[in-house]
């Protein structure tokens, strides 16, 4: 009954406990699906099938006779969760999508900031500046587009760069990365690592020292900055630990840096 909810697409938003008092024997129709649907949930959110195998015996002690006690038990549920989630990529595309929102939006608040920035002679300097940070994400990106495309054709590495130019580089890196596109030999680093490579770049360049600026700004000449710059502060900030948790997250739960660990 359990593994029938495990073989089963389920999308849920948390792990549903089971009284731990209670025996796996005893255990009804309802509560089954709360177990295998639990491991479902966990996949999706840990990525790999070891992860999720663990945090599903963390909040399911009872499973613990199954892998203790049955020989090839953990073996026979890590081939399953595997499968799982080499055939499923929604956790990702969660992921990179709300990152790609949240980068495209920053941009916009922080175009918006040097315009608002530029209409009080006072603060031409501060909007210079910040114009500055966007211009050194801009480039910094295009240097990494040279050097991951340096095989590609003249056109592909012009389209390439237009994506940067147009600010639409979050959005296509999120787009390949959900595509989980692999294969390609003309490219230097594999595509989730080009997009924390870009993330990395907007935080360092624009995210960070932007949201410094503007707050800055904010404190010192608060009636010229205007209420709008509070909304570009917190989209900075939300930006900024966003990113930086992605990019702890996607680190951590590598498989090949799990089993370096």
């Amino acid at each position: 009954m359990i593994l029938s909810f495990v073989l089963t697409d389920h999308f849920g938003f948390r792990v549903r406990s089971v009284d731990p008092t209670t025996d796996m024997n005893e255990w009804n129709d309802q509560q089954c699906e709360r177990v295998g649907n639990a491991l479902v949930k966990l996949l999706r959110t840990r990525r790999y099938g070891a992860a999720a195998l663990e945090g599903w015996r963390h909040a399911y002690p009872q499973l613990d006779v199954l892998f203790d006690e049955i020989p090839g038990f953990q073996e026979f549920m890590l081939h399953i969760t595997n499968c799982k989630a080499r055939s499923s990529t929604s956790a990702t595309v969660n992921r990179v999508t709300v990152g790609a929102v949240v980068s495209t939006v920053d941009a916009i608040t922080d175009i918006y900031a040097v315009t608002t920035y530029n209409k009080t002679p006072s603060l031409v300097g501060q909007a210079n500046a910040l114009l500055g940070m966007i211009l050194a994400n801009v480039i910094t990106q295009l240097v990494g587009v040279l050097v991951q495309y340096r095989r590609k054709r003249k056109l592909e590495k012009m389209k390439e760069v237009l994506i940067t130019l147009f600010f639409l580089r979050p959005i296509v890196d999120a787009y390949r990365v959900s595509k989980n596109a692999t294969g390609d030999n003309e490219i230097l680093i594999s595509r989730t690592d080009e997009m924390m490579m870009n993330k990395l770049f907007e935080l360092a360049t624009e995210c960070i020292p932007g949201c410094v600026l503007q707050i800055y700004v904010w404190l010192t000449r608060r009636e010229e900055a205007g209420t709008f710059a509070l909304i570009s502060i917190g989209v900075s900030a939300l930006m900024t630990g966003y990113v930086s948790a992605l990019v702890s997250y996607t680190v951590d739960t590598d498989e090949l840096n799990r089993n370096v660990s």
